[in-house]
């Protein structure tokens, strides 16, 4: 349990004995993390792990699953509504309609090559790829193979001077 608590980023002695009702959302997060990572786990499935909390809560607990996923070598299943969380972290993406998968594939084709399905499932495509696809069509000559705000930026730099 002490590996697992240091693993999150969490003290043992400081938070052991701390009633749940005196932890902030993100930290009740992290010794939720900290438990099941304490049972080395094969894979993990979180729904809405980011629910509630405030930005910098969102990024920290995003940071612990992916360090559990490179570190540890734990398959995370990861069930979201958010498709910005999802295109930064996803290597696959299985979109489900009613219990039936209508898409499954890797988050860069599917944002950028089934948006009017995606659509028809009420799943919103993250907003960088909006933008980007709306930077294409005003003519600037920029990647669609962005997912984040980061690579938005690169994409922009390196091409985005090309006015078509």
């Amino acid at each position: 349990v002490r590996e697992a608590m240091k693993f999150v980023g969490l003290d043992y002695d400081t938070y052991a004995e701390r009633s749940p009702f005196h932890l902030s959302g993100g930290q009740m997060r992290r010794v939720a993390i900290a438990g099941v990572v304490a049972m080395n786990p094969d894979f993990l499935v979180l729904d809405e792990p980011s629910a509630g909390l405030d930005p910098f809560g969102r990024e920290e607990i995003f940071e612990e699953i992916i360090r559990l996923h490179k570190e540890k070598g734990i398959t995370v299943i990861l069930v979201s509504h958010n498709m910005e969380d999802i295109s930064r972290m996803a290597s696959r993406l299985v979109v489900l309609d009613k219990g039936r998968i209508v898409l499954d594939g890797e988050p860069m084709d599917i944002f950028n090559n089934h948006r009017d399905e995606l659509q028809v499932v009420g799943v919103d495509v993250p907003p960088v790829s909006v933008t980007m696809e709306y930077l294409r069509e005003q003519g600037l000559d920029v990647s669609n193979r962005v997912l984040s705000v980061d690579d938005a930026v690169q994409a922009i730099l390196e091409g985005g001077s090309h006015v078509k």
